[in-house]
C-alpha cells in the first residue's frame, strides 16, 4: 500500500505544479474571441486562483476531519473521482468567463486537495513515529519527482 500512496502524492503534487500551466494555456486560447489581450487572461486567471484557493483552505480541514472518520476504502476513490469528475466537466466549458468554468476550476482545485490531504493523512496514520518524518519527506520527494 506505502508505494501506491508515494505515487499518489506525486500525482497530487504534480497537478498542482501543471494546472496554472494549463489552465494559463487554455485561457490563452481564447485571446481574440473572449478576451482582448494577455492582461486580461491574466486577470481571470488571477481570479479564478482566488476562488479555488479559497475554498480549498475553508474546507481542508473538513476534508481532514473526513480522512480521520472515514476507511481509505473510501476517501481515496471518492477524492480521486471528484477530480475526475471536474476534469469531465471541464469539456462543457464554453466560456471561461462564466461562472460555470469557475465552479470546474475550483472542483478541480477542490479534488486534488481532497486526495493530497487523503493520501498524506493515509501516510502518517500508518507510519512508525520514528520514521514518520522520513516516510513525508520521501513522499513530498516524489511528489516534486512527479
Amino acid at each position: 500500500m506505502i508505494p501506491v500512496l508515494f505515487f499518489a502524492c506525486s500525482v497530487t503534487r504534480l497537478y498542482y505544479v501543471m494546472f496554472s500551466t494549463f489552465w494559463v494555456l487554455y485561457l490563452t486560447s481564447f485571446v481574440g474571441t473572449i478576451f482582448t489581450d494577455d492582461e486580461e487572461v491574466s486577470d481571470a486567471y488571477a481570479n479564478l486562483m482566488l476562488c479555488s484557493v479559497t475554498v480549498a483552505i475553508a474546507f481542508s480541514p473538513c476534508i481532514g476531519i473526513f480522512i480521520d472518520r472515514v476507511s481509505p476504502r473510501i476517501t481515496i476513490p471518492t477524492a480521486f473521482l471528484l477530480r475526475a469528475f471536474a476534469v469531465g466537466l471541464f469539456y462543457f466549458i464554453e466560456d471561461p468567463t462564466h461562472l460555470y468554468a469557475y465552479v470546474v476550476g475550483t472542483l478541480l482545485v477542490f479534488g486534488t486537495t481532497c486526495e493530497q490531504i487523503c493520501s498524506d493523512g493515509i501516510l502518517m496514520r500508518n507510519a512508525d513515529r520514528e520514521i514518520r518524518g522520513v516516510i513525508y519527506g520521501t513522499a513530498v520527494a516524489c511528489g516534486y519527482g512527479g
